[in-house]
């Protein structure tokens, strides 16, 4: 469930991974849902490019409910590793297709706004190559944060030294109640 989580650690309300090829559909004569573009990196299919964001907004746009319905989920966010900014801000910035001197209209022009997410970085347990599309208004209403036990402080000080200690203590969960707005990108 968590972004930089996609193989399936945490589940959700529908016993898989928050970006998965196995959201189960209550739609006749169809099993399943995916909201992942799945590939390697030496074949490019799942990689950070103009080609790539297309086919993930495309997909994203056309997903259906659960029950089948077109949702009202649109993409308007691009979230990334730290070691993509340049990656991402080219692709967002230049207002031509970059790579090709025909001067076509780069359609992710613009089109979305940046967020880095330092957790999704190698260095923090997550793959550099992973990227997201979501919808922010919708992750707001569909994350969840649960507090098993309310954040509680306390602070003790000595005088005589100069010292101040705090100490915080709360107990928390997290999860997702609907899976429509974020479609993910996960380069094996």
């Amino acid at each position: 469930g968590r972004l930089r989580d996609l193989n399936g650690a945490q589940a959700g309300g529908d016993a898989v991974a928050l970006c998965s090829a196995s959201h189960p559909s209550t739609t006749p004569g169809q099993s399943l849902r995916s909201n992942l573009l799945t590939g390697t990196a030496a074949a490019g299919v799942s990689t950070l490019t103009e080609t790539n964001v297309r086919t993930a907004y495309t997909a994203m746009m056309k997903t259906l409910s659960p029950a089948g319905v077109p949702t009202r989920f649109f993409p308007d966010t691009l979230v990334f590793a730290p070691d993509q900014w340049d990656i991402a801000e080219i692709l967002l910035t230049t207002q031509y297709e970059v790579g090709t001197s025909d001067n076509n209209k780069n359609p992710v022009y613009q089109k979305f706004s940046p967020m880095t997410i330092r957790y999704l970085s190698g260095d923090q347990g997550g793959n550099n190559n992973n990227w997201f599309l979501i919808s922010k208004t919708a992750a707001k209403a569909y994350l969840r944060l649960y507090w098993a036990q309310e954040p509680e402080f306390h602070m003790m000080g000595d005088f005589d030294i100069q010292t101040l200690k705090l100490m915080g203590d709360m107990m928390f969960g997290n999860t997702f109640l609907n899976w429509p707005w974020i479609f993910g990108a996960q380069v094996l």
